[in-house]
């Protein structure tokens, strides 16, 4: 039994907009959303434009909507919160609503060419993550890719990240969301920072004074005698293929 039961679990996702994560958003974020996954996927995503696509936990729909920018034209999004798939149905009609990831991809083998989760890893209890990574490797075709986005344990924020949604589970470093991949037997696994755009000059000082004070963190972990981070950003994303 977990200190967090199923249908508790359950009712905080279907109404997570209401719960407060609406109210924290600001009116553009979703179109800078869109900004950097263009900056952080554009090279990973597939060159066919056919190829069929799967976000799992669309949120309110910016990645969606980035593929269709792109002219992706077979991608679709699943998504267990009620209120996200009411929300994000207003843009596309691209998505369902499902009551468990593990019943909608038990019967997906090799079926889709690229599978991303955008913050969605840190919601999964710890004793699902290896089952599910399974699963995600097993619905990709054999030149399939696999993002996973998430908060990074090694940022200077990683404390605040964790605990800021009740809803999170867990917190990956570089070391254990490649340590995990693994374990679900996926063989060649690239970990990069998610990074903002750096296109006009207060975001190109921006990501000097975010480079400062990175360095200085980095530097405390050398202090400490510890394993340095290679990368100590708020968000990090995992490339993983079979």
């Amino acid at each position: 039994m977990t200190a967090l039961s199923n249908h508790n679990r359950q009712q905080l996702f279907d109404k997570f907009l209401s719960g407060g994560f609406l109210e924290n958003q600001r009116p553009d974020s979703q179109n800078k959303l869109a900004e950097r996954y263009r900056v952080n996927y554009q090279k990973w995503l597939p060159e066919n434009k056919e190829a069929a696509i799967l976000e799992i936990g669309f949120g309110l729909g910016a990645f969606l909507k980035y593929l269709e920018e792109e002219q992706y034209i077979n991608y679709s999004g699943v998504e267990i919160s009620r209120e996200m798939y009411e929300y994000a149905r207003q843009a596309t009609d691209k998505i369902f609503l499902i009551d468990s990831l593990e019943d909608y991809l038990k019967d997906k083998k090799q079926q889709f060419d690229f599978i991303i989760l955008n913050d969605v890893i840190e919601h999964q209890e710890k004793e699902k993550i290896i089952p599910l990574l399974k699963l995600f490797r097993a619905s990709l075709k054999t030149s399939g890719r696999l993002i996973i986005k998430t908060n990074n344990a090694a940022a200077l924020t990683g404390c605040r990240m964790r605990f800021e949604d009740f809803t999170h589970e867990l917190a990956f470093t570089e070391y254990s969301l490649r340590q995990a991949l693994r374990a679900a037997g996926f063989k060649k696994i690239t970990i990069q920072p998610f990074i903002f755009p750096r296109n006009s000059w207060p975001r190109k000082l921006r990501a000097l004074a975010q480079w400062l004070v990175n360095s200085c963190w980095r530097a405390v972990y050398w202090l400490q005698y510890t394993t340095v981070p290679r990368y100590v950003d708020e968000f990090i994303f995992a490339v993983a293929e079979i």
